[in-house]
């Protein structure tokens, strides 16, 4: 063999600079290559920015944010525990009942409003829910009075219905009430107000400017047994002067008491001063029954139907529908006593047709109607109403004023023509003396004018 061939530098093989074969070098290669891209496709490797999953860039606008906040806006309040939190049932109950004889026309909101007034008064809340009150009504069903009972068991949607009160069950209450108290005539009481506008002087009514008239009210209270507490004179002002009885003689003087607050008239602030510093002194004994005028039973008086409750009063009203139940009390007894107190302010005013009636005058004015008042019209006014004694079945009495006798030779002599000019004349008279035509009309019924009441 020859030598060169042995070397193995025959000019038939390629060899590189380190003496290696080239095709063992490309398939080392592509071994390794292979190797890396294994361990890149375990996760072994580095991570190639080109092939790896990139996260999308959501793009940031001013509409997102405000988004994220209305959310958590629209989260809704925890709801309060629908019950009663530290108020005795017992002592709810119990003025439930209480409220049973003035609340014949509430509807659920009335008792809403003032249920939590008395829970906070007792030092705790109570929230009237349909869930509490339906189940509170089924549970204590024999110890509420029925009316509270439909109340608290109604739906949302029946919550202002409302229902006409008999007679039958008006008495029945009044039954039951009566079982609770004394049945003696002197626990069963009567309180109301009367309201009047004192006349107003010539130079008031000529003035340009157009002032209002001035109220005066009187709270009065009379018993079954024919007894009278004395009655208190509300007048406008601040303060009470000693002068303002000086006018009076030493009897009169304690038939009338005097109040004053910032309009002259009956209002709640008004109701408990006078329950508390007046009636509740002048009767002892208790409990006792008081009826009064539906207005007066209101939530908005809720502060005088609470005292009345601490004092163991016991109010009545009569339903809007059975009014006339209380019809012989208003009309035989306070109707005639507004009247006579109207004629006297009158005839006070037209003796002095110029100057504005002073409070001693005032008070003056109302002694004589308040006098006309006997124990013998109280009693027949109760039993006429069937208050007392409890009577169903009674009959209201109402008298009715029996029209003046005239001369009948006058009635062929006078002409109605000339009697109607005769009239117009006294109106004008007294428009000019400040007097209102109502109130004249008044003054000529009161002084007997031939056939002024065919004309009126």
């Amino acid at each position: 063999m020859p030598e060169s061939a042995a070397d193995g530098n025959s000019p038939g093989v390629e060899k590189n600079a380190d003496g290696a074969d080239r095709k063992s070098h490309k398939a080392g290669t592509d071994a390794v290559m292979k190797t890396v891209c294994e361990l890149k496709l375990r996760g072994g490797g580095a991570k190639s920015t080109k092939t790896a999953a990139r996260r999308p860039k959501v793009k940031r606008t001013k509409q997102a944010p405000k988004i994220k906040r209305m959310k958590r806006c629209a989260k809704k309040p925890k709801r309060p525990s629908s019950s009663t939190s530290g108020v005795d049932e017992d002592e709810l109950i119990s003025f439930l009942k209480f409220l049973a004889t003035v609340s014949w026309d509430w509807k659920l909101r009335s008792y809403k409003s003032v249920l939590q007034r008395f829970a906070e008064d007792c030092g705790s809340t109570i929230t009237l829910s349909y869930k509490w009150r339906s189940t509170f009504a089924r549970e204590h069903k024999d110890d509420l009075p029925p009316r509270v009972v439909e109340l608290f068991s109604a739906k949302k949607a029946q919550e202002g219905s409302s229902r006409n009160v008999t007679a039958a069950e008006y008495f029945d209450r009044l039954a039951e009430l009566y079982g609770r108290i004394s049945t003696a005539p002197e626990c069963i009481w009567n309180l109301g107000s009367l309201d009047v506008e004192l006349p107003e002087p010539l130079k008031k009514l000529e003035s340009v400017e157009t002032t209002s008239p001035e109220h005066v009210s009187a709270i009065y209270a009379i018993s079954a047994a024919g007894e009278l507490i004395p009655a208190t004179l509300l007048f406008k002002g601040s303060r009470i002067a000693g002068e303002w009885k000086s006018l009076l003689d030493g009897p009169d003087k304690e038939k009338v008491l005097l109040m004053v607050n910032s309009s002259g008239k009956y209002d709640p602030a008004a109701a408990i001063r006078w329950l508390r510093t007046i009636f509740t002194k002048a009767v002892k004994r208790k409990p006792v029954g008081v009826f009064l005028n539906e207005t007066h039973c209101l939530p908005e008086y809720y502060d005088f139907l609470k005292l009345a409750y601490d004092e163991d009063i016991h109010l009545v009203s009569a339903p809007k529908k059975l009014n006339s139940v209380k019809l012989p009390l208003d009309v035989n007894i306070w109707g005639p006593t507004k009247d006579r107190w109207y004629e006297e302010l009158d005839e006070l005013q037209m003796e002095f047709p110029a100057a504005t009636l002073t409070r001693p005058q005032v008070v003056k004015s109302f002694a004589p109607a308040y006098s006309l008042l006997n124990e013998e019209d109280i009693k027949d006014g109760f039993a006429s109403c069937g208050i007392f004694p409890l009577n169903p079945n009674a009959n209201p009495v109402v008298k009715k004023s029996l029209l003046p006798a005239y001369d009948g030779e006058m009635e062929e002599q006078e002409d109605i023509s000339s009697l109607s000019e005769v009239v117009e004349e006294a109106f004008e008279m007294y428009e000019r003396a400040g007097l209102s035509r109502a109130r004249a009309k008044r003054l000529l019924r009161n002084m007997n004018v031939p056939g002024f009441e065919t004309l009126s």
